[in-house]
């Protein structure tokens, strides 16, 4: 990310918008609804439901979200681009799609939404 410049590889990642806007829909919504889904889903153990469904719930890491696109030859500035903007509207979405995706399973996970959003904010953007 320190390498980019800033006028030529930004604007090379809004090429295609209709990328941009499916990346942003199926990493923020489309995701952790099937994550929901798998917490129906008879995988063995409740644990590895309750697993899916908070890892569904979180956006990609800048590594694998960028290096999957460096191997298929795809957009990288986009995906950049993409995995930082999702990682920082993640601080903000994960604890509502955790409380959501298990409100109407028959699993509890008690944790703080505040606490989780206030946690998430110092790890995240802080540095």
């Amino acid at each position: 990310g320190i390498t980019l410049r800033i006028k030529g590889d930004f604007r090379a990642a809004f090429t295609s918008k209709t990328a941009f806007w499916w990346g942003l829909v199926s990493i923020c919504i489309l995701t952790p609804l099937l994550g929901a889904i798998t917490i129906f889903l008879p995988l063995g153990t409740h644990q590895l439901n309750i697993g899916f469904a908070i890892y569904t719930a979180l956006p990609c890491t800048v590594s694998s979200g960028t290096a999957c696109v460096l191997k298929a030859n795809g957009n990288y500035q986009l995906a950049l681009l993409l995995t930082m903007l999702t990682n920082t509207i993640g601080v903000l979405l994960v604890p509502f799609i955790l409380h959501l995706q298990f409100y109407f399973s028959a699993y509890t996970l008690s944790f703080s939404m505040l606490g989780l959003l206030l946690k998430l904010t110092i790890t995240v953007i802080c540095p």
